[in-house]
């Protein structure tokens, strides 16, 4: 029965049954070289930590090389000096490389100007390693996007609370006033599918949502290391949780979606986007915490401040066929990810430690 199923999804896709049949994970052989932008993020450092297990000759782009040479997870990988508004200074790290991964952009809580702190690093940024990449021959992007540039909109009033999300729908409200991170990362998208379309260049983009799951180096930045550090140091038992409701999807799982769209030629030219199903508050997160008998002791968030008005839906249908992905669950991608967090000394060992 497999077969017959198999050779309707080649004549679905066009491609051959030999390919088909084949299993969705196939490292290459001679390892390929690649290289990661903004290789100290979140995303991307749990990226690098998968493709040296996987064998892969691996590179990184960083702002500031000294900071990080001596980092555990960085041994064993060329790490090279980068910054997106310096076009050019990607050439040395991409020269020889077989493909990239664009992990580098600004996801900032806090900002002062749009344009400076999120849309220009993000849509020149992009251009600049699209460019380097074409001129260094290159052969495959996998770019970073987000559900941000998907949806759902600033203004949910009007959508269907049955409306599913998929890789077809686009954001188309965000402004600079409301929503400028949303809007930094859909013009960057479209500046990165334009470029592809002009140039040839072949790419991929991965558009996950919230990022949840166990980073991979020692340190509490990034928002979504910074939500999960605030509920467990007792600060948002103290303050409440405001009642936002969004996808989530687990670090390593983001990182897998990376390697494969990579590896598997049906990617080539598509989004993939990479979610829960349905949207979660992150009061939602803190009750799987308080289930588990380690992190019960603390003080975790228990109110909300007001009501959710709004739970978006998703649809990763696209990334589980044609990527294979299964997707862990937010069960345990929580509790994986207060565990990194409390053995990394980054929340406290004794809950009478926490922020009173």
């Amino acid at each position: 029965p497999i077969r017959p199923m198999l050779t309707t999804l080649a004549l679905a896709f066009g491609f051959s049954l030999a390919e088909a049949s084949a299993p969705f994970h196939t490292p290459p052989s001679p390892p390929l070289t690649v290289c990661v932008t903004g290789a100290s993020g979140y995303v991307a450092s749990v990226l690098i930590q998968s493709l040296k297990e996987r064998g892969y000759i691996v590179r990184g782009t960083v702002r500031d090389v000294n900071k990080y040479s001596e980092e555990a997870l960085f041994q064993n990988v060329e790490l090279h000096r980068a910054d997106l508004l310096d076009e050019g200074s990607f050439d040395d790290a991409f020269r020889g490389c077989d493909a990239v991964f664009h992990c580098a952009s600004p996801f900032l809580a806090k900002f002062s100007d749009p344009d400076m702190d999120l849309i220009e690093p993000a849509v020149n940024g992009t251009l600049n390693v699209l460019k380097a990449a074409l001129k260094n021959k290159v052969k495959r992007v996998v770019i970073t996007s987000s559900t941000a540039a998907i949806g759902p909109p600033q203004d949910t009033q009007n959508v269907p609370q049955d409306k599913v999300f998929n890789e077809d729908d686009w954001n188309t409200d965000s402004t600079r006033q409301n929503g400028a991170y949303r809007l930094s990362k859909t013009l960057a998208e479209k500046a990165a599918w334009d470029f592809s379309n002009k140039t040839g260049l072949e790419i991929a983009v991965i558009n996950p949502s919230f990022v949840i799951g166990p980073p991979a180096l020692g340190r509490a930045t990034g928002v979504s290391v910074e939500t999960f550090v605030n509920m467990l140091n007792g600060k948002l038992k103290k303050s409440g949780v405001r009642p936002t409701c969004f996808g989530c999807v687990d670090v390593r799982d983001v990182a897998e979606g990376h390697i494969r769209a990579l590896e598997n030629k049906q990617a080539r030219g598509q989004r993939f986007l990479l979610s829960s199903e349905r949207g979660y508050n992150p009061l939602e997160f803190a009750d799987i915490l308080r289930r588990d008998a380690t992190f019960s002791r603390y003080k975790l968030p228990d109110r909300l401040l007001g009501s959710i008005r709004f739970r978006p839906l998703y649809s990763r249908k696209r990334a589980e066929k044609i990527l294979g992905i299964r997707f862990r669950s937010v069960n345990s991608s929580v509790l994986d990810m207060a565990a990194r967090l409390l053995s990394l000394g980054i929340i406290p060992q004794n809950p009478a430690q926490q922020t009173q």
